[in-house]
């Protein structure tokens, strides 16, 4: 069996790190795997790398490029694919278009997030691709809602909950915390809070700097490290310098070193507005850290089962200031932890995801 993984673009996120480790597991499964991407230029870091990246090259302002077409055509020829998996409603479309070309190989779309209504064009085309494809999943309950809903009732997809490599979560032989710590300019004292998401409106970023700055006075030297970036960046060091809290505010940008900044730090904070269930809240959870986040759907579902989570009330700046407050107390951080990493274990394995998604991948191909 071979399972070609598609993605939009191939680059250090969330989607592209929970691929690479599905990839691990399933080729220590005697699976083989590949992976392609639509658009952009692979920047993914090549040391995480368990599978064989090719790029499509297609242009992304036409989206569905006919030349890329093309050149999909042309590697299901030579990598005789026996499943795609599609992880975005465009790399779930690339593989139907090859029907019109005779080329038929079982398509699984997987969903990553709770969906919008981004605009009637996107709405239209999650439904056909949802509808074409032969298998959905989708990374919690809520998410699954949100196509069930979406195709009025005609598509109910399978929930295959994210899972990570745990060993991939852990700082590399020789890491020092304190060391780290000192090269990013923290003292021993100080409270680092983190949050690891694109620099997107969606991210919600304002409300949790006006939190943090609502806090500060009593958080004392404080600091909250943003790894990422977007399209927001300007307007966010503008907000911050407005809030007075650029000196304690670091932009990171993209970071090849993640892990290690999460170990260095001390609560992770996620602000969303719209979220699936994010690689990186499972990293800081394997890391032990206590986890801040909004309360939408899949961190909701995900606190009922088992992970001790603090949520609060989405926008709301009072609530995520209280609970940045309450991350003050060391033996409340303390137990958050040790908790943290027993439920995320016991959750979060690649290993599983693995298994469910081999069970799909068997029931489109039985002869495999």
């Amino acid at each position: 069996m071979r399972v070609v993984h598609i993605c939009d673009d191939f680059v250090t996120g969330g989607i592209e790190s929970v691929v690479m480790d599905l990839c691990g597991a399933l080729q220590a499964k005697d699976i083989e795997t590949s992976v392609l991407f639509l658009y952009g230029r692979d920047e993914y870091p090549q040391r995480e790398r368990t599978a064989e990246v090719k790029p499509l090259g297609m242009e992304r302002r036409i989206r569905m490029d006919p030349r890329g077409i093309a050149r999909l055509k042309s590697l299901c020829t030579l990598m005789r694919p026996t499943v795609f998996h599609c992880h975005g409603y465009y790399s779930a479309l690339a593989p139907i278009l090859l029907r019109l070309f005779g080329v038929r190989v079982p398509v699984v779309y997987t969903v990553h997030a709770e969906l919008q209504h981004w605009g009637w064009k996107s709405d239209f085309l999650i439904r056909r691709v949802s509808r074409w494809a032969d298998v959905v999943t989708a990374l919690s309950p809520p998410a699954a809602d949100c196509i069930h809903k979406l195709t009025g009732g005609r598509i109910t997809p399978h929930v295959v909950m994210n899972g990570i490599n745990p060993n991939r979560a852990t700082p590399a032989m020789g890491f020092s915390r304190e060391l780290k710590r000192q090269n990013m300019g923290v003292s021993p004292g100080t409270l680092v809070f983190i949050m690891v998401a694109t620099l997107f409106n969606r991210k919600d970023h304002p409300t949790l700097f006006r939190a943090f700055a609502k806090a500060l006075p009593q958080l004392g030297d404080a600091r909250l490290w943003l790894v990422g970036d977007g399209d927001q960046r300007a307007p966010l060091e503008a907000l911050a310098a407005s809030l007075g809290i650029a000196e304690n505010t670091v932009f990171l940008g993209i970071r090849s070193d993640v892990i290690e900044l999460l170990a260095a730090s001390d609560v992770f904070v996620l602000s969303s507005h719209i979220e699936g269930i994010p690689i990186s809240l499972i990293e800081a959870a394997f890391t032990g850290l206590p986890i801040i986040a909004t309360e939408l759907g899949g961190l909701a579902y995900l606190q009922r089962q088992g992970l001790p989570i603090l949520l609060v009330k989405e926008r709301d700046v009072t609530d995520l200031c209280n609970r940045l407050l309450e991350m003050l107390d060391n033996s409340r951080r303390s137990a958050l932890a040790s908790s943290l990493r027993s439920s995320a274990h016991g959750l979060f394995l690649i290993q599983r995801a693995a298994e469910d998604y081999m069970q799909l991948y068997r029931r489109l191909s039985p002869a495999n």
